[in-house]
This record gives C-alpha cells, sequence and structure tokens, in this order.
C-alpha cells in the first residue's frame, strides 16, 4: 500500500514538473500564430509611462503604437523604476517589467476588423485599437499609466513606417509571401492568439 501511495505522489510531482518545462518552452511563436512575419519590439516602463521602440521605426513612440496584424510581435520588457507590469486585457497579455531584468514574450492579432481610422499621409486607414495598462501597483501615478496600441494591416503597416521615414525589417519582409495561413472552422475560430 505504502508503494502505491509513494508510486502515485511521484508520478503527480513527475506530471506537474513536465507540465511546466512544457510552458517555459513554448512552441515556436510563428507556428501557432500561422505566419511567418516577425517583428520586435523593445517596451521600457517608467513612471508613469510605456516607451515602444519598434524595429525599422526611426523613433520611440510614446502614448500609442502602431503595430501590424498577421505578425508575431516579440517583445521585450524592463523597467527604468520600479516594477510595472504591461498588460493588453483583451488579448490575454500581461508580462512584469523589472529594473535591470529583461523579460520577454509574444503577441498576434490575425485581422484588423477598422474599428477606428488613422491618418496617414492625409488618408485614412482601418486600425484596431487595444488599451494598455499598468498591472502592477507603481506609485501615486499607477492609475493614469495608460495607452493604446493600434494594429494595421501589414500592407497598411508598411505604408505607415515609409511615411515616417522608416523601414520595414527582413523579419517583416520575408514573409510577405511566405505566410502560412492555418485553416480554422468557422465553429472554432480564434482572432487573437498570445503566449
Amino acid at each position: 500500500m505504502e508503494s502505491g501511495i509513494a508510486f502515485l505522489v511521484l508520478m503527480t510531482v513527475f506530471m506537474g514538473a513536465s507540465a511546466l518545462a512544457q510552458t517555459d518552452q513554448a512552441a515556436d511563436p510563428t507556428a501557432q500564430a500561422g505566419t511567418d512575419r516577425v517583428l520586435e519590439m523593445d517596451i521600457t516602463a517608467g513612471q508613469w509611462f510605456f516607451r515602444y521602440d519598434v524595429a525599422g521605426v526611426p523613433f520611440t513612440q510614446g502614448n500609442h503604437v502602431v503595430l501590424p496584424a498577421d505578425t508575431v510581435i516579440k517583445f521585450r520588457i524592463t523597467s527604468a523604476d520600479v516594477i510595472h507590469s504591461f498588460a493588453i486585457q483583451e488579448l490575454g497579455v500581461k508580462k512584469d517589467a523589472m529594473p535591470g531584468q529583461v523579460n520577454s514574450a509574444w503577441f498576434s492579432v490575425e485581422e484588423v476588423e477598422g474599428e477606428r481610422t488613422i491618418t496617414v499621409n492625409g488618408t485614412e486607414i482601418p486600425a484596431d485599437t487595444y488599451q494598455v495598462t499598468c498591472a502592477e501597483l507603481c506609485g501615486k501615478g499607477h492609475s493614469q499609466m495608460v495607452s493604446q496600441v493600434f494594429i494595421v494591416s501589414p500592407e497598411d503597416y508598411r505604408t505607415w513606417v515609409e511615411a515616417n521615414g522608416g523601414t520595414v525589417p527582413e523579419s517583416f519582409e520575408a514573409a510577405k509571401a511566405a505566410t502560412v495561413r492555418k485553416k480554422k472552422e468557422a465553429t472554432n475560430h480564434v482572432k487573437r492568439r498570445n503566449v
């Protein structure tokens, strides 16, 4: 009887450790998102702001950041002062930002529904808006630590970057023709994914 209980305890510990190991070594995000297009972004959190440095964009974005749909957005985050947490509730994204440490994660939005527009060279392009908040109490200005993510189509993103004097990175261009879309059942369609 004791050996049976010991076996159950050992198996429970082994299965739990195995599950934890799998979450730390998640599958390739491009395979999960169904696209080969990748864009990298560095985020710095501070009292009480988020600063976004996106590959190919020649300036730092502050109150908002423009990003493409149908693209894996890989981001690295750190803090300039105290512990913060970058959170996009609607996409299920949350990553802590700590001074002296860089954490990373990714997210992807498959398509743009066009709930609003942004202007590029006098032309309005469809965009979706997602609110970014700090999910870690970080001081007296914590409740005002918000910004927005504007998601536009890959073609409109290219136009936006070029209109602002930048160039889209190779990881974005190389996948232009190689985007692989997974077929999804209409009843089981997932618009947004993240890890």
